[in-house]
This record gives structure tokens, C-alpha cells and sequence, in this order.
């Protein structure tokens, strides 16, 4: 489900004891009289035989109550509402970029969700999480498949707080990307993906930053393969009502775009790397290396798997 870029700018717009007695009887005067004695003539009356009778005794006859056999009740089950999951979509790619449509198309997938598109109108990559001074201008704007958004005159961090701030909404969820290139090392503090992210953990809603790995030239970069694994992550969070376990941080995904050359190997945890190794290219993968356990985002990429780390805000 998708709010409609004319609707976000209108709703902008219009924002108790008883007691007992025992009676006693007064003792009388009797007075006695000698009578004089009498003669009684002795009369004999005949004896009367009363015949007994018997009465045989009654027999009842038991009653037997048939017993009665009460219906089983059934119970319907009871169904938990599901909560719309609200996500609103950004990148710093611009708005009609690939990786954002590949966003949207994965988190659609969801079940009971909204999506909001709020991204720059134009590509603005390496901006990390600056701001626009003054009030940034938003315009209706669609992505690249059709999908109707905001189009913001601004960076990634100013898209987020235009959605927040300014459309009223009130999103579960920012989903940042997918971004054209890695996000890795010392390259987090540096894009704009991740900095849209932090901008609305800032804000109280948790974040994901999405990025797949430079593509060699005529191979689409991995967007969907790093969608597909923030929408898992999204539903390994959800919670029966719909609603999201998941603290307020930002958490970035990478992926490598391998190309012909091997597959992805996993999906691991790891911290950010402080820094390359000196002389490495931090755009190079190798997806066929049999290279494990890796130290940190920069060698999981460079060996071939995707990568998921706690970036902070």
C-alpha cells in the first residue's frame, strides 16, 4: 500500500437487631369446695372389640432421571489485529534511482504495510547527514517504476525530517537505499544513505541503511539481493500485532555485487572497520575467495559475503 504524494502534502497542511420478651402468667386463687359425697349406681357396659387392620405398606417406585448430557461450547479463536507497518523509503541516489524502486518492490512484499517514498529529487551522494539551511521546497515526484513519492529539494537527511516534520507522518521504520556502492569502513561517515538513517534514529524511528556493491560496467548492482535481506531482517523483528522489536539505531546492510564471478557466501555480523588496509581498493570483491571469518565489514566484502553491522547514530 502507498500514500499518495498529494495526500502527504495536504495532510501537511491541515495538521439493620431485634429483641425478643418472655410473657409471665399472674398465679391465681383457687378455692376448694368439699362436695357431698354421692351414691353411683354401678352400671356395666359391654367390651368393644376393635378389629385391628393392617395396612400393607407402600412401595414407591424409584424414579430413575435420565441423565442429561450438556452440549460442548466452542470457543472462537481469538484473531490479534495486525498493525499497517508504516516505512517511509529515502536514499541519497535521488528518487528515480534504481536501487530505491528495488526498495520498494522488496518491502511490498511485506504483509500489512505502508510505504511512503521521501527522497531527494536529485542524487546526492557523499552527503553524509548534513542539513539544508532554511526551508527546503518538496514537490510531487515518482520513482523510477512509477511509484508515486515526494521529491525533496534537499539531502537525504533533510527528505527524513521533511517526512517527520513537515508530512506529519509517523513512520515504524526508515528504510535508506539501496545505495549504488558500498557503505563500508570509513565511507559510513561519509554517506548520505547512512546519514538519512541516523537523521531519523535522531528523530525516534529505527533505521536501516541499504547498500550493494559497485558493479563492474554493464552488471546491475546488487539491489534486490540487499533488499531481499532487509526485508528479512524486518519480518525476523515483527511481532504477531504487526509491530516492530527493534530499537531505536541504525543498522547497515552491504552486499557485493558479484557479477559472473561466484555468488554471495552469507550474511554476516561484524563491526565497521576503522580504516583500509593501505594499497587495498575498497571497491574490489572477490566472491570466489575462500577467505574465513572476517574481522570486520571491509574484509567480509572484499571476500565475498554481505554484511550487517550497528553503525550508531
Amino acid at each position: 500500500m502507498f500514500r499518495t504524494a498529494g495526500f502527504l502534502i495536504a495532510a501537511a497542511i491541515a495538521m439493620t437487631a431485634c429483641s425478643s420478651s418472655d410473657d409471665e402468667a399472674t398465679p391465681g386463687t383457687v378455692t376448694q369446695t368439699t362436695a357431698t359425697p354421692a351414691t353411683v349406681a354401678t352400671v356395666t357396659t359391654p367390651t368393644t372389640t376393635v378389629a385391628t387392620v393392617t395396612t400393607p405398606p407402600t412401595t414407591v417406585a424409584p424414579t430413575t432421571a435420565a441423565p442429561t448430557t450438556a452440549a460442548p461450547t466452542t470457543v472462537a479463536p481469538t484473531t490479534v489485529p495486525i498493525e499497517p507497518l508504516v516505512i517511509v523509503v529515502t536514499n541519497d541516489d535521488g528518487i528515480d534511482a534504481g536501487g530505491l524502486a528495488a526498495s520498494v518492490a522488496a518491502l511490498d512484499s511485506l504483509s500489512d504495510v505502508e510505504i511512503v517514498v521521501v527522497a531527494p529529487a536529485g542524487n546526492q551522494s557523499g552527503s553524509s547527514d548534513s542539513t539544508t539551511d532554511g526551508e527546503v521546497a518538496y514537490a510531487d515526484g515518482e520513482t523510477i517504476d512509477g511509484t508515486p513519492g515526494i521529491a525533496v529539494t534537499g539531502t537525504p537527511a533533510d527528505s527524513v525530517t521533511v517526512a517527520i516534520e513537515r508530512l506529519g507522518l509517523d513512520p515504524d521504520l526508515v528504510v535508506s537505499g539501496v545505495n549504488e556502492g558500498q557503505n563500508i569502513g570509513p565511507f559510513t561517515e561519509l554517506s548520505g544513505t547512512v546519514g538519512a538513517a541516523r537523521t531519523a534514529a535522531r528523530l525516534g524511528v529505527p533505521a536501516i541503511a541499504a547498500s550493494a556493491g559497485l558493479a563492474p560496467e554493464g552488471v546491475e548492482p546488487a539491489w534486490a539481493v540487499t533488499a531481499a535481506f532487509v526485508v528479512e531482517f524486518i519480518e525476523s523483528v515483527r511481532s504477531d500485532d504487526g509491530t516492530l522489536d527493534l530499537p531505536v539505531g541504525v543498522t547497515s546492510f552491504n552486499a557485493p555485487t558479484c557479477g559472473d564471478a561466484g555468488t554471495i557466501r552469507g550474511l554476516v555480523g561484524v563491526a565497521v572497520a576503522t580504516e583500509f588496509p593501505e594499497g587495498a581498493d575498497p571497491f574490489a570483491t572477490d566472491c570466489t575467495s575462500t577467505v574465513d571469518a572476517p574481522g570486520d565489514d571491509y574484509g567480509a566484502l572484499s571476500n565475498g559475503f554481505a554484511t550487517v553491522a550497528d553503525v550508531g547514530f
